[in-house]
C-alpha cells in the first residue's frame, strides 16, 4: 500500500520531525508499504516561511495520481490542520496524530480550542500517542480514536534492558530536555540546593541545548548557589551520548510544566532510571504504568527534595531495573509498527467518514466501477 505521512520539518529539527523518520524507518523494516514524508513545515510559521509551507501544501495535489490509500497527518501546529482540509478536499483518507496537550496555544486559547476540533471532525481516525489526551485536547466525540503510542530512537533497544549497569554510590541525578523555566531546568537546580543543604550526598548532570542567555542564566545560578562540585552542566548531546548519561544515572528529575507527554520520561525508564515529574496527564499514566514518582505543580521543588532526602536509593535503582524490559517491549518498534498500520489499513479500506462538499472523488486503482 502506499501512503504519505505529513509533518514536521528538516529546518527544524523538533519532536514530530524525529517521530516521522523513526516511523518510516520503522515500516520500511517490518512492512512492505511504499512510505512517502512531505513535511509541513508549520513551526514558528510566518509570512518569510509561508513557501516552504505552501509548496508542501501544494505537493499533495501531485499524490493524488500516486494511488495514495491514506495520509498519516502529524498534528502539532495549528496551521498543520490546513493540511487535513486541503487533503480531504483532494478526497484523500486522513488519519491524524495529535502530538499536542492542554498546554499547546491551540487548546488553551478558546476560539483556536473550537476549530482545532471542528476541523478534526474531518478526520477519518485520530491516532493517539497516548490515551491521557482525551483528558486534554478537545476531540470531536464522531471521529473513532485509537491509541497507538510512539516510536522510541532505536539506539535504545541496542542493548537488552536485562544488560543495564549494575548502579552504587552516591544518588546520581540527571535532568535532560531543552533548557527553559517551563522545563523545569532551573527548578532541578533548586532542588540539588535544598538536597546539599540537609546533607543528601548526589552528583547532578543537565543535559540539553539553550539559547545562550538561558545558558549564561544557568551557569550563573549554579554559581550563585555554590554548585559547582555537585552539578555538572553537559549542554546539547548526541542522542548515544544522552542514553549513556541516562544508564548511569538513578533518578530523572523532569519539573516540566509544559509536556503532557514527555518523552524523555519514557526514554529514562527504557534505561532504568526512576522518573520524578510534575503530575502532567501523560506523566501520570507513565508513572502509574511503570514506575516513578509524582510531585504537585504547586510546590515540585519542596516536594521533590523531601522525597528524594528519605528516599532508599538502592530501592528505587531496583524498581526501575524491574520496569526497563517492559517499557522496552510495550515500545518495540514492531509492536507500534502494528497499531499504526491497522489504522491506515482501516481507514484505506473502509468508506471515508468526512468530506467537503467539494471534495474531488477519487477512485483506488481497485475499485470496481
Amino acid at each position: 500500500m502506499n501512503f504519505v505521512f505529513l509533518g514536521g520539518s528538516p529546518r527544524l529539527l523538533g519532536g514530530v520531525y524525529f517521530y516521522i523518520s523513526r516511523a518510516k524507518e520503522a515500516f520500511c523494516q517490518f512492512t512492505e508499504h511504499n512510505i512517502h514524508v512531505v513535511p509541513t513545515h508549520t513551526g514558528y510559521l510566518s509570512l518569510l516561511r509561508l513557501g516552504p509551507f505552501l509548496g508542501s501544501l501544494f505537493s499533495l495535489i501531485g499524490y493524488r495520481f500516486r494511488s495514495i490509500d491514506a495520509i498519516w497527518l502529524n498534528y502539532v501546529n495549528f496551521p498543520d490542520l490546513f493540511f487535513l482540509v486541503f487533503a480531504k478536499a483532494l478526497g484523500f483518507k486522513v488519519v491524524v496524530t495529535p502530538h499536542l496537550g492542554g498546554a499547546w496555544r491551540s487548546q488553551q486559547n478558546p476560539r483556536l480550542r473550537i476549530w482545532s476540533r471542528r476541523l478534526l471532525s474531518l478526520a477519518d481516525h485520530i491516532a493517539l500517542i497516548s490515551r491521557t489526551q482525551t483528558l486534554e485536547v478537545a476531540f470531536p466525540e464522531k471521529v473513532a480514536t485509537t491509541t497507538v503510542r510512539t516510536f522510541l530512537p532505536h539506539q535504545i533497544f541496542s542493548a537488552a534492558a536485562e544488560d543495564l549497569p549494575a548502579k552504587t554510590g552516591p544518588l546520581r541525578l540527571i535532568h535532560a530536555a531543552r533548557l527553559s523555566v517551563n522545563k523545569g531546568s532551573f527548578a532541578f537546580l533548586d532542588v540539588c540546593d535544598h538536597l546539599r543543604a540537609v546533607g543528601v550526598p548526589f552528583s547532578a548532570k543537565i543535559a540539553g541545548g539553550a539559547d545562550e542567555k538561558t545558558m549564561g542564566a544557568l551557569r550563573d545560578k549554579i554559581e550563585r548557589l555554590g554548585l559547582q562540585e555537585e552539578v555538572e552542566l553537559l549542554g546539547s548531546l548526541k542522542f548515544d551520548d544522552l542514553l549513556t548519561e541516562l544508564r548511569r544515572a538513578d533518578i530523572l528529575l523532569h519539573l516540566s510544566t509544559i509536556d503532557s507527554y514527555p518523552l524523555i520520561v519514557l526514554e529514562a525508564l527504557s534505561c532504568g532510571v526512576f522518573p520524578l515529574c510534575i503530575g502532567l496527564e501523560g506523566a501520570k499514566e507513565m508513572v502509574k504504568t511503570y514506575t516513578g514518582s509524582i510531585v504537585s505543580a504547586e510546590s515540585p521543588v519542596d516536594e521533590a527534595a523531601q522525597f528524594l532526602t528519605v528516599a532508599d536509593v538502592e530501592e528505587l535503582r531496583q524498581q526501575a531495573a524491574a520496569a526497563a524490559p517492559q517499557v522496552q517491549v510495550d515500545y518495540g518498534w514492531e509492536i507500534v509498527v502494528d497499531a499504526v498500520e491497522k489504522v491506515l489499513q482501516s481507514v484505506a479500506y473502509s468508506p471515508s467518514s468526512a468530506s467537503l462538499p467539494w471534495s474531488i472523488e477519487r477512485k483506488r486503482k481497485d475499485d470496481t466501477v
